[in-house]
């Protein structure tokens, strides 16, 4: 039901997903992994998708939908986004199959926040210590 006076377009009922007929599934998997991409470089250098946006004049949520893969990514918007993520546009199509992308898992987000803040350490003895630590903490091979 919608809200009191309003009324529910069709494209916006509660669990109706609406999908262009125009848009095959495999030009949505090739969406998914673009916006795959975006995430990957995004998080890689350490900016929220806040910050993403506001350098390509964009609502974040926008960002969010492509990462996604629910909106197209124009060629100009894809060499915008190259330039905040210090990627040259041909980047976002490197290693793209025409099948979905697998999912960033939460490790990998893990890894690349330790690794940036392990880079951030100055004192040389305090780095040694840390990567000391760290491999005391990883399963031996």
């Amino acid at each position: 039901m919608p809200p009191k006076g309003k009324r529910w377009s069709r494209r916006h009922r509660p669990g109706i997903k609406m999908h262009s007929p125009s848009r095959s599934e495999d030009n949505f998997a090739t969406d998914k992994a673009i916006g795959m991409r975006v995430r990957i470089g995004r998080v890689e250098i350490g900016i929220s998708q806040t910050a993403l946006a506001a350098g390509i004049g964009i609502s974040f949520q926008a960002v969010q939908k492509y990462e996604r893969g629910e909106i197209r990514i124009s060629a100009s918007r894809l060499v915008d986004i190259g330039k905040v993520l210090n990627r040259p546009p041909e980047w976002f199509f490197e290693d793209i199959e025409r099948s979905p992308p697998i999912p960033e898992t939460e490790g990998r987000r893990l890894q690349l926040e330790i690794g940036r803040a392990a880079m951030a350490i100055t004192d040389h003895p305090a780095a040694r210590a840390l990567l000391n630590l760290m491999r005391s903490l990883a399963p031996q091979e």
